[in-house]
């Protein structure tokens, strides 16, 4: 029997962080929404390990208490062997607060959340087909030996890696494979320890329910050449940090997985649109997956927002396809660094084949590739910006008030999308060298409005009281100090 169920706004496919982050936005913006999930939860879900930004996202949802679970880890010092042969010590203060929690716990918490919210749910079911049907989508999923037809205006489609076929993957660095084992938590300090060896490299780290996990990274072909087994015992008996667990390891409870890094050739593909794992994929090294695919997630939705609301697909997906690309090449470009500062990068071949990565055009033009490639293999290191010192404003302005002000000559202006009021906008941006990127807003405020207003016969203290009648006069003063110190506002002369 097929039962045909009312329309829904926007239709998640995945249950996983990323279809849940999602959710749990758009729910808030106040669209129906529905979720598809196959697997039954609690389900084992490898990346426990949460990079420090995961809490802002959390925290935005008003989810963080979720986090508060006793038997979660946090602020974990680290042991690390990268730079130098020997180790080095770092406080959690130095490498950021991140959170080891029990994915599968974390999963359902958040699934249970967004349900309290107005989720509708069906779990487990399997997705059998989806079709256009004019302006909507229909699904039509397996649930309870029935077949369901659901319709939406938007799928997001958060599968992971099964929502994704191999002739859609753009490969961005050398895949890699992990293997793991656990031995109990005592046989190693209760840190994050993480040790570069000739051939690959190892992640520890203490997990909830009292267990440590050892970690390799290796190249596929080295373990082709031997066995799992052996590869991992023999890196383990290498390392200094980890040789301590050799007696321990049961390597029949070895498990593996692949790692591939790639972004989705075709993400937005009417108003089918992927998220998490389905879109792009990340290099462990910096245990941010988790992070980036919920941040991207909040864009994505902002995005679904802005289309459902005002219909402008172009702006909508335009601003998708930036964060996409945004977020891999910035990683890209950061791993490849971080794989050749580490010390065996100029002798062995794991760490060449890593950090000289290239990425090569493909045959058919496409616009996303391209500007990835572009962005990735095009970096240069950004000449060093000025910080604004934190200083005194009082004391500031009572130097500045009279100081006649222009604009600087290096100053230029672009278009770009902002987001305001959760919908996206084309607004005047500024640019200059000093700055990191180009910025529209300071805090709430628009800069080209006031920019505007400056004329050949302004002083400091002129300009700060036109900016006090659409302003208050502190939010003035900050705005005028700080563009003075990073030099769009320079001395007329």
């Amino acid at each position: 029997m097929t039962y045909h169920l009312p329309n829904f706004d926007i239709l998640i496919i995945g249950a996983g962080p990323a279809g849940l982050c999602a959710a749990l936005r758009l729910l808030a913006l106040g669209y129906e929404v529905g979720l598809v999930e196959q697997a039954v939860f609690p389900r084992n879900q490898i990346g426990e390990s949460l990079s420090p930004g995961v809490r802002n996202i959390f925290q935005y949802l008003q989810a963080e208490h979720l986090l508060d679970d006793p038997r979660y880890l946090s602020g974990l010092h680290a042991n690390v062997i990268w730079e130098t042969r020997d180790p080095q010590w770092m406080e959690a203060a130095h490498h950021g607060a991140g959170i080891v929690v029990d994915r599968s716990g974390l999963d359902r918490a958040l699934l249970e959340l967004a349900i309290e919210r107005g989720l509708q749910i069906w779990q487990p079911a399997k997705l059998e087909a989806c079709q256009k049907a004019g302006t909507h989508w229909q699904l039509k999923i397996r649930f309870q030996n029935d077949l369901v037809q659901l319709t939406s205006s938007v799928v997001l489609d958060a599968r992971g890696r099964q929502g994704i076929q191999r002739k859609e993957r753009y490969q961005t660095a050398p895949s890699t494979v992990a293997i793991w084992a656990h031995v109990p938590v005592k046989e190693m300090p209760t840190v994050t320890t993480i040790e570069a060896l000739e051939n690959g490299w190892l992640w520890g780290s203490p997990m909830p329910g009292k267990r440590f996990r050892a970690m390799a990274f290796v190249d596929p072909l080295f373990v082709q050449q031997s066995n799992v087994k052996k590869v991992f015992s023999e890196l383990i008996a290498q390392s200094k940090l980890f040789n301590k667990i050799t007696p321990h390891l049961n390597l029949d409870e070895c498990q593996t997985c692949s790692v591939l890094n790639y972004i989705h050739t075709n993400p937005w593909n009417e108003e089918i649109i992927k998220l998490g794992e389905t879109a792009f994929t990340l290099d462990p090294l910096s245990s941010t997956g988790v992070e980036k695919a919920m941040r991207f997630s909040l864009q994505t939705s902002i995005a679904v927002h802005t289309f459902l609301k005002t219909g402008n697909t172009d702006l909508a997906k335009t601003f998708y396809e930036n964060k996409i690309i945004e977020a891999v090449a910035t990683h890209t470009i950061w791993t490849k660094n971080y794989y050749h500062s580490a010390w065996p990068a100029s002798e062995f071949i794991f760490w060449k084949n890593r950090s000289n990565y290239i990425l090569e055009k493909t045959r058919n033009e496409n616009k996303i590739i391209d500007q990835l490639i572009s962005k990735t293999n095009n970096f240069e290191i950004p000449s060093k910006k000025i910080t604004p010192k934190k200083q005194h404003i009082p004391t500031v302005l009572n130097s500045l008030w009279h100081q006649p002000v222009a604009l600087s000559p290096q100053l230029t202006f672009s278009n770009s999308i902002c987001v305001v009021d959760d919908l996206l906008k084309i607004k005047t941006s500024i640019l200059h060298p000093n700055l990191e990127r180009e910025t529209a807003f300071l805090g709430q405020h628009e800069l080209k409005p006031i920019l505007d207003r400056i004329n050949g016969h302004d002083t400091f203290g002129d300009l700060l009281q036109k900016w006090n009648e659409q302003m208050v006069f502190s939010d003035a003063a900050k705005i005028g100090v700080y563009l003075w110190e990073v030099g769009v506002l320079v001395s007329r002369s």
